[in-house]
Order: structure tokens, then C-alpha cells, then sequence
């Protein structure tokens, strides 16, 4: 019984929704515009960016390599940890470093027999996160200057004081590949200069999967907004006493209201995927069932969202405004609108706090970076824990009759 009186409260609010065409067309084609238009300036022409995590291996452990860390780690613009193969290899793929900076075994040797004699130059490898291109070229150019300062400095004549006119070695970079161990390998454990992919899976990275996780994201919130909007107009208008009045309990109300507000939003984020799965070839390239989890928990986390706006709002006039301002920085904080790289470390830390963050590096995880079913656990568990957390304050703070 209870889930027919249920079922009948979320089929009201649908057909309401429904009822205004003009709405439904504005709530479901306005995402997928702004998220167009985010991906189409911001992917590839984002600028300079600041803290840029980088891991350095050092297959060498001479001076040489020793003294390029040092210069590396004295870099204000970037934060390097010093690590194994496998430990930057799993950063990488795990999004949390932008390069991994490679000596070979041998280099210091190689580069003075390099000098003095003409023999092969050996080569450093920089494998980089593919969702970081614009950042390569300033890794890149870092690596030369300070390998080339470290060389006059400590392994090329110093007491000379010649400079070397040419150097006596080579930068390959190349993208790590979504298989991550042989991709990874395979750009360690090759020497081909000019670079390029190497011989494993080719680039795998789509930039406008960002950007319609973050637009999703924020319109489901705007979505779930106007659900709690909507609360408030119907207790100014004393349609709640009315309700009420029914066999109904205020938990089922409240349920009703927020199950109808998780169905449209889950709508608008799938649609926009579906925009962008049908024109900028983004595709579910890990766990689909961790896709569908992550997406079904961020649906339920913004439909508490909504009963928050309308557990706090007083005036419809006066909650919209706040409440937008409150959406957009949460989604902004959240790494919707700018990758997280570009927020300062602390704040990056700080974001971790926030429920947007979570559902945003999921939709990320489950997308491009074809993550596992184990990666969506932690974003579905926080967006649950979020959800109710929203939920229950919602509850306990309702107000049932106007102010």
C-alpha cells in the first residue's frame, strides 16, 4: 500500500514536470549546450597551471640525477615525489600525478660517452597523463634545462667551464595507456627517438568527458533545486496542510517529492552522456555497472539536495538566488568547471570534503580513465553518505506551514 501511495505522489510531480514542454526542452538541451561550448574552448587551450604534481624515477642513482631532483623539487611550479616505476605508474593512471619523469639506468655514463666520444645519446622518458597535454611542454622544457645545467655543473668538465653546445641526450614523451603495466613498460623500456605513443594502446583521452560530468553534475543540482523551489510554493500555498489531511505520513510526502526530483535528474545526466556518447565519442571505457551506481547515487544525493533548499528557504524569491550561488560553487570547488590540478594543493584536499567532487572524479573514472567496478565504491559510498546526510537534516528541520 505504501508503495502505491508512493509511486502515486513521484507520478504527480512527473506529470507536472511534463505538462510544460517548453521547460523540459530548456532543463535537458541547455546542459549539453554550455557543456559544448565549455569543451570546445577550454579542452586542450587551458593555461598555466600551478603546484603541478610530478613523479621523478631515478634509474641512475649518480650525481647527474641526484642534482636534476634537486633542481626539480627547488621548482616552485611543480611538487615531485621521488618513487618507483610502479608507484608512478599507478599515480598516473590514477590521475594524481601529471608526469613521471624517467632516468635511465646508466645516464651519467652515457651522456659523458655521449660528449667526448659522439656514442648514443641515452634518453630520459617522460610518460604523461593524456588529460595533461598542455602541461608536457613545460615539463619538457624544464627536464632539458635542468638536465643541461646539471650536466655543466657536475659531469662535464666543470673545471673547463665549457658549455655544451648540444645535448648529449634525448626526451621521449610519451602517454600512458589504459592497460597501465604494459602500456607504462613498453615506454620505459624502449629507446625511439621523436617519441610518440610507443607500441602499446593509442591515446585514450577525451576532455569533454570532463566537462559533461561537471555540466551534468550542476544541472542535476539546478534540477533538484527547482524540486525544493517547487516545495515552497505549495506550503505558501497551504497545499501541504491539504496533503496532509491525507492518510500520508511527512516522511512519504517528503519521499515522494525527492524520488520524483532523483528520476528527472538522473534523466538529465544520462541524457547529457548521451549527448555526448552520440557527438564527441565519449564512452564508458570502465565499469558500466559503476557508471550506472555512480550516476543513481548522484541523482539521490541532489534530490536531498533539493529537500535541504526547501527545509532552509523561507521565500521562493528569496532561496532561488542563494540557492544558485550555493550550486555553482559547489560545483566549481568540485573541479566542474576547471580540472582539480588547477586548484591549489590545500584546496584540493579541502574539495574532498564535497559531494560534487566525488561524483565528478567518479563520472571521470568510469569514462576516459576506464577504471574498475572497485574505483566507483568510494564516490557511490560518499555520495550515499552525502545524500543522507542532506536528507536527514532536511527532515528534522521541515517546516510544514508558511512563515
Amino acid at each position: 500500500m505504501r508503495a502505491i501511495q508512493l509511486w502515486g505522489l513521484v507520478r504527480k510531480d512527473l506529470q507536472i514536470f511534463l505538462s510544460d514542454r517548453r521547460a523540459v526542452s530548456v532543463n535537458f538541451i541547455l546542459p549539453v549546450v554550455i557543456a559544448s561550448f565549455f569543451g570546445y574552448v577550454l579542452v586542450g587551450n587551458l593555461g598555466k597551471p600551478e603546484d603541478v604534481p610530478v613523479r621523478f624515477v631515478d634509474r641512475d642513482g649518480s650525481a647527474v640525477s641526484r642534482g636534476v631532483m634537486d633542481r626539480l623539487a627547488g621548482d616552485n611550479v611543480f611538487r615531485v615525489t621521488a618513487g618507483s616505476l610502479e608507484e608512478a605508474r599507478d599515480a598516473l593512471l590514477k590521475g594524481k600525478a601529471v608526469a613521471a619523469v624517467i632516468i635511465p639506468e646508466g645516464f651519467a655514463a652515457s651522456t659523458a660517452r655521449a660528449y667526448y666520444n659522439g656514442g648514443e645519446k641515452p634518453e630520459i622518458q617522460i610518460v604523461y597523463d593524456p588529460s595533461h597535454g598542455p602541461e608536457l611542454a613545460m615539463v619538457r622544457g624544464v627536464v632539458l634545462q635542468y638536465v643541461t645545467e646539471t650536466l655543466s655543473a657536475e659531469a662535464v668538465e666543470p673545471a673547463t667551464g665549457r658549455s655544451i653546445p648540444a645535448p648529449p641526450f634525448e626526451i621521449a614523451a610519451r602517454e600512458v595507456t589504459r592497460d597501465g603495466e604494459a602500456g607504462f613498460r613498453d615506454a620505459v623500456g624502449q629507446n625511439s627517438a621523436g617519441g610518440g605513443s610507443g607500441g602499446g594502446p593509442g591515446p585514450f583521452y577525451n576532455g569533454y568527458a570532463h566537462v559533461f560530468a561537471g555540466m551534468g553534475v550542476q544541472f542535476m543540482l539546478f534540477m533538484s533545486l527547482e524540486t525544493g523551489i517547487l516545495l515552497l510554493i505549495q506550503r505558501r500555498r497551504g497545499i501541504w496542510n491539504r496533503l496532509r489531511s491525507a492518510p500520508l505520513s511527512r516522511y512519504m510526502l517528503l519521499g515522494g517529492g525527492a524520488l520524483s526530483g532523483a528520476f528527472v535528474s538522473l534523466l538529465v545526466l544520462l541524457f547529457c552522456f548521451a549527448f555526448g556518447w552520440a557527438v564527441f565519442d565519449i564512452r564508458v571505457e570502465g565499469s558500466f555497472a559503476g557508471f550506472v551506481g555512480i550516476c543513481a547515487a548522484c541523482s539521490l544525493m541532489a534530490a536531498s539536495f533539493g529537500l535541504l533548499v526547501a527545509a532552509f528557504g523561507r521565500t521562493p524569491e528569496a532561496t532561488r538566488p542563494l540557492a544558485i550561488f550555493i550550486t555553482l560553487l559547489l560545483v566549481m570547488l568540485g573541479g566542474g568547471w576547471l580540472p582539480m590540478y588547477f586548484f591549489p594543493a590545500w584546496l584540493q584536499k579541502a574539495t574532498l570534503l564535497l559531494p560534487t567532487r566525488w561524483a565528478i572524479d567518479g563520472l571521470e573514472a568510469m569514462t576516459w580513465r576506464g577504471h574498475g567496478f572497485g574505483a566507483a565504491l568510494g564516490p557511490v559510498s560518499a555520495l550515499l553518505v552525502a545524500a543522507a546526510i542532506f536528507a536527514f537534516i532536511a527532515v528534522m528541520r521541515f517546516r510544514w506551514e508558511a512563515d
